[in-house]
């Protein structure tokens, strides 16, 4: 059996000194039995053994306590990246949710430019229905043209045949004409003796009657023209509803000359302003009645006011002032 000593030496180097002196306080003091001792020392072999186990535990807590040092500052450490990465992450939360934001209005703008294309299509659509309808119509439009220019071709074949009929036309126009040119000639000529013929006669009445007599000169005009082969009269005709002056009146228009034109020809000793107006109106009067119109009006006297001549140039009256032009002047009416 292992004594005291060798039991003490399996204690801790800082338990052995003061467990050999409690060993000897002990062995002085108490006499301490052999079965006494025996417990003794296997009680504290127990607590060498504890001691010893305490020791191993506490190096394993110590150890422990190291690597949860260490695990808490890897903790710490990834705390700190946690929590950055927890500001990264709201940031970018952040981001998408603007992203988000963005991405909404962008899908609103889709859906209207969606809609805005599925219009189009509809309209393009019409269009299209439009333009089938239009070529269906050129096509129709084609097919009477063609038609047509079958028919100007027929047409221009009796067109052709008709310029050669009126090209022979033409050549007995031209020979009408040659003739109609010699036949106005001819008439020249007539209307030159009927000038020489009525300055001649018209001189006459002047040397005989004198200029004063409005009622013969009326007369030999009357009768001067008559020999021309014209028709010529004096113009009588009651105005019952008072056209010319504002009442019934009897009107009388001094001479009317009718053939290639109708000619009203006024014979006064003066002429005023307001003469003028009342021959407008008596030639109007006569329009009105005969449903004939007049070509020329014409004033025979040898006095005229310059205001009364203002008037006829502005009626386009034809004014002869003088017995040696009355012949030209009815010549050029």
């Amino acid at each position: 059996m292992s004594n005291i000593a060798e039991v003490i030496r399996h204690f801790p180097g800082d338990l052995q000194d003061p467990m050999l002196q409690f060993w000897e306080v002990m062995k002085d003091e108490i006499g301490v039995k052999r079965e006494d001792f025996s417990e003794l020392k296997s009680i504290v072999l127990e607590l060498a053994e504890a001691q010893n186990r305490t020791e191993h535990r506490v190096e394993e807590l110590a150890q422990s306590q190291n690597r949860t040092e260490q695990r808490v500052e890897e903790l710490a450490l990834a705390q700190k990246e946690l929590a950055q990465s927890q500001n990264r992450t709201e940031q970018r939360v952040e981001e998408l949710a603007l992203a988000q934001k963005e991405l909404a209005q962008s899908q609103n703008r889709t859906e209207q430019r969606v809609e805005e294309l599925a219009l189009a299509q509809k309209e393009l659509t019409q269009s299209q229905n439009r333009t089938e309808q239009r070529v269906e119509e050129l096509t129709q439009a084609q097919n009477r043209t063609e038609q047509r220019v079958e028919e100007l071709a027929l047409a221009q074949n009796r067109t052709e045949q008709r310029v050669g009929e009126l090209t022979q036309a033409q050549n007995r126009t031209e020979q009408r004409v040659e003739e109609l040119a010699l036949a106005q000639r001819d008439t020249e000529q007539s209307l030159q003796r009927l000038s020489a013929t009525i300055e001649f006669k018209v001189g006459g009445i002047g040397r005989r009657w004198g200029i004063g007599s409005e009622s013969s000169f009326r007369r030999g005009l009357v009768e001067i023209l008559s020999d021309t082969g014209y028709e010529v009269f004096n113009y009588i005709e009651s105005d019952k509803k008072g056209i010319v002056f504002g009442h019934p009146a009897v009107i009388e228009i001094d001479v009317i000359i009718k053939g290639d034109k109708t000619i009203v020809v006024e014979i006064k000793s003066s002429v005023s302003t307001s003469d003028v107006y009342v021959f407008m109106k008596k030639a109007h009067f006569y329009e009105h009645l005969s449903g004939k119109q007049i070509d020329r009006f014409l004033m025979i006297t040898p006095y005229i006011e310059d205001s009364a001549r203002v008037i006829a140039n502005e009626y386009q009256i034809l004014i002869c002032d003088s017995i040696s032009d009355l012949g030209s002047t009815i010549q050029r009416v």
